[in-house]
């Protein structure tokens, strides 16, 4: 068999994802930080991320049903991007309790969904998903460094004795993210999945092919299992850098000691495809999965200040083996005129549902246990390795998850006839 040319990527999908993650780098690893330097302690922080994450979990569903049955997927990201940009700088600007809690959930209602939507706009373009997608995704997190050098320069420019002014990282996510909706009217044009027919044959309805894949083997068991990391994942992104502040590290040196999940990001996306290849979905979750709960185990105990800073390589194979492979995974079993609405439920059941349980969980220990931020580190390592149990148990050699994917579904490669 021999590997015949695949259609090139779009570059325009290389920019908008290049910027799309350049927003969120520009403004997420920082804005816990943010938000205590704004007087909230940990109880009412964790609010706000809940609230953001409760409009996570309705506000994408609605998005992606747009976007499968009425709306250009193109256009919506490029019109969720300018009104994301917008809400970012309302954000910026408050500073009350009530002010910071209104404008950062309309930021989710706007900024978050296009993370799903822009992988469902790629999975309509690509050729062969399971060896496209990866290297289309390490932009994002090539992307998500960019912000970083100025960020750092900034800082250390502004230090002093009272501390940094982090306001800068949100305007500057807000200016990106209105960068990312010019770019993104670029994008090829997507129309409704449900209103196209695929090589020439209508495909089936969106009520039942969503209904198909509802009642795919594995699909709910995969979503429970997405709950459960999500809720640990959420610990991991959200209250890393306030841990890390309490260990002794300047502020200053947050934003590069997360660069290094990041930047192993781009060596690990490079190998997903033979990962999924070699070990088939099933065994590429589960290596994201072991990571996380590793890397929560490490956050969870007295560490040091640089095994704390190291174990960042292993936040970079979670994001990697697990939620860029869950992505793929759930893209392999949904039908083509329900992909953005599949990748909308995984952001749904996972940013919505899974962290609005690890933020109630982890503020309320957080505030009211003897073990701090610590002991918030120990119940997201316990809810990960929950998560790995049901995968093991419930989609180890089942259905979609019985066996590496054939060569050709991974790589398109196709044999060339009247050769050897």
């Amino acid at each position: 068999m021999e590997r015949e040319p695949l259609p090139p990527t779009p570059p325009s999908l290389y920019l908008v994802m290049l910027l799309q993650y350049a927003v969120g780098g520009a403004f997420l690893p920082f804005v816990t930080l943010f938000l205590k330097d704004q007087g909230l302690d940990y109880e009412r922080l964790s609010w706000i991320h809940l609230t953001s994450a409760a409009v996570a979990s309705t506000v994408p569903f609605f998005w992606g049903w747009a976007a499968d049955r009425w709306v250009r997927l193109d256009l919506l990201i490029a019109f969720l991007h300018f009104a994301g940009g917008t809400a970012l700088l309302f954000f910026a600007s408050q500073s009350s309790f009530a002010g910071l809690l209104g404008t950062y959930a309309l930021v989710f209602v706007f900024y978050p969904p296009t993370n799903a939507l822009i992988a469902a706009l790629a999975y309509h373009h690509l050729a062969a998903p399971e060896r496209q997608f990866a290297r289309l995704r390490l932009w994002g997190s090539v992307g998500w460094m960019l912000p970083l050098a100025p960020i750092f320069a900034w800082q250390v420019m502004r230090d002093s004795a009272v501390g940094l002014d982090l306001t800068f990282t949100v305007r500057l996510a807000a200016v990106l993210e209105l960068l990312a909706g010019v770019s993104a009217l670029a994008l090829p044009r997507t129309q409704p999945s449900s209103r196209t027919a695929v090589r020439g044959a209508p495909g089936p309805s969106y009520r039942s092919a969503l209904g198909a894949l509802l009642r795919r083997p594995g699909f709910a068991v995969l979503l429970a299992v997405v709950f459960l990391l999500h809720s640990s994942f959420a610990a991991l992104f959200h209250y890393s850098p306030p841990l890390l502040e309490a260990s002794g590290c300047a502020r200053k040196w947050v934003g590069p000691i997360q660069c290094i999940g990041v930047a192993v990001e781009v060596p690990f996306h490079l190998a997903l495809p033979w990962v999924i290849r070699r070990f088939g979905h099933y065994g590429t979750i589960a290596l994201g999965c072991a990571t996380l709960v590793t890397r929560q185990i490490i956050y969870a105990s007295p560490a040091p200040l640089w095994l704390l800073a190291a174990s960042y390589v292993l936040a970079g194979a979670c994001v990697a083996f697990y939620i860029t492979a869950a992505s793929i995974s759930i893209n392999a079993l949904a039908e083509r005129s329900v992909r953005a609405t599949a990748q909308t439920l995984y952001a749904l059941v996972g940013s919505g549902l899974g962290q609005m349980f690890g933020h109630e969980a982890f503020g309320w220990i957080a505030s009211h246990s003897a073990w701090g931020l610590q002991g918030g580190f120990a119940f997201a390592a316990a809810t990960g390795a929950l998560g790995l149990l049901l995968l093991t148990l419930a989609l180890r050699g089942r259905g979609h998850f019985e066996k590496p994917p054939p060569l050709a579904a991974v790589t398109g490669e196709r044999p060339i006839v009247g050769r050897s």
